[in-house]
């Protein structure tokens, strides 16, 4: 039994993940005992889940990468990541395009890649305010996604840039942001005393802001103007 080796091929009917319906996906996988590996392809052709996964997974190589897997995806909903920016971010919407690579061992991967956004959208939590951003390019490299720049607008049609957008992880755990905004005229805050009690109302403004630091201790610096009757 030394050069055993088992393939199987299967179909999973209305797949979930993470609270999400995916839908139905083809299952393929082959495991050679000799080298201890598992290989493994799925494709999923769904509405809003339209991507195929194919990787290798090394079981008994402790020298070597344990994982690889090559991921493609075609108009494919991002709200999957949702869980990673809870209490930062909501609301998280959009579809991307492109090609993502994880390698490495199992505590500590590599994400490679480059991804288009598109019809995008987020929810600051902070501030209570909900932009969409319609076209956006990110690069991820070892322990960094980057936002790179791009254009967004609040709910009334005001525009926005981001000038700088990095996200720092470690496989993604210990996140630290260095966002950089600027405007002339923006939605800046939205909140109401059931969100602060303190500090709350409605802020239209020209403005420099910056979200940086770790998720559990981020700060906000907003440097500007309000631009209209503001309250």
């Amino acid at each position: 039994f030394g050069n055993l080796q088992v393939e199987a091929i299967a179909k999973a009917e209305q797949f979930r993940l993470d609270n999400d319906s995916i839908g139905t996906l083809d299952l393929s996988t082959t495991y050679a005992r000799k080298s201890g590996k598992v290989s493994f392809k799925t494709i999923s052709v769904n509405d809003g889940y339209n991507f195929d996964l194919s990787g290798l997974i090394n079981t008994t190589d402790s020298l070597s990468d344990e994982i690889d897997i090559n991921t493609t995806f075609n108009q494919t909903k991002i709200g999957i990541l949702q869980q990673y920016l809870t209490g930062i971010f909501s609301k998280l919407e959009g579809r991307a395009t492109g090609n993502l690579r994880i390698k490495g061992k199992a505590n500590s991967l590599k994400y490679l890649g480059d991804v288009s956004l598109n019809d995008g959208g987020l929810l600051v939590d902070y501030t209570k305010v909900y932009y969409k951003i319609p076209a956006a390019q990110v690069k991820f490299t070892d322990g960094l996604i980057d936002f790179g720049k791009f254009q967004f607008t609040d709910t009334l049609g005001n525009k926005g840039e981001l000038t700088d957008g990095k996200l720092y992880h470690n496989n993604f755990r210990d996140m630290s942001f260095d966002f950089r905004v600027k405007t002339n005229n923006l939605l800046l805050l939205n909140t109401t005393n059931s969100d602060n009690k303190l500090f709350y109302g409605s802020v239209i403004g020209k403005a420099n802001m910056s979200f940086t630091g770790p998720g559990y201790d981020m700060t906000m610096d907003i440097s500007g103007a309000p631009t209209d009757s503001s309250k």
